[in-house]
């Protein structure tokens, strides 16, 4: 006898390659984080994008190589779909000391855009010690020699 056991995941996934950009490159435009790749001090990241009204947007984080899951807070899928103002924003805690690959997802009308970010949380390093010293004005010389 063979036993086939099917598992269902709780939220739409799309079937997504890394390199996968989606139907529609102007769909949304990331406003946090801006570049690829950041590091961040705070475990709380603001991330957030505009898109177009009606656009539902959901955020995803790596869980193995090109397998991504839904990005969640208390245990609910972090999704929206924009309003008038066209913007998709939200605080999220991430673990400290953690390197965070992120797959923002927003589809509308049947087209889509994926959008790829790594935010890493690093500790505060200390700041180096810079001495100051006094600059030394052209005028102040000349006074100097000629007084």
């Amino acid at each position: 006898m063979l036993l086939v056991l099917l598992i269902t995941p709780a939220y739409a996934m799309p079937e997504l390659l890394p390199e996968d950009i989606g139907s529609n490159s102007e769909l949304m435009v990331i406003l946090n984080p801006e570049d690829e790749d950041i590091i961040s001090y705070s475990e709380t990241y603001l991330i957030s994008c505009f898109a177009e009204p009606e656009t539902e947007v959901t955020l995803y984080r790596r869980l193995i190589e090109d397998f991504f899951v839904p990005m969640t807070i208390d245990n609910e899928a972090i999704t929206g779909v924009v309003g008038e103002s066209g913007v998709f924003a939200i605080d999220v805690t991430f673990e400290p000391n953690s390197t965070n690959e992120i797959m923002f997802y927003a589809e509308k009308d049947g087209s889509y855009q994926t959008v790829f970010r790594t935010i890493i949380i690093a500790e505060e390093e200390e700041k180096p010690v810079v001495k100051k010293h006094r600059a030394l004005k052209i005028r102040d010389f000349l006074d100097s020699i000629f007084n």
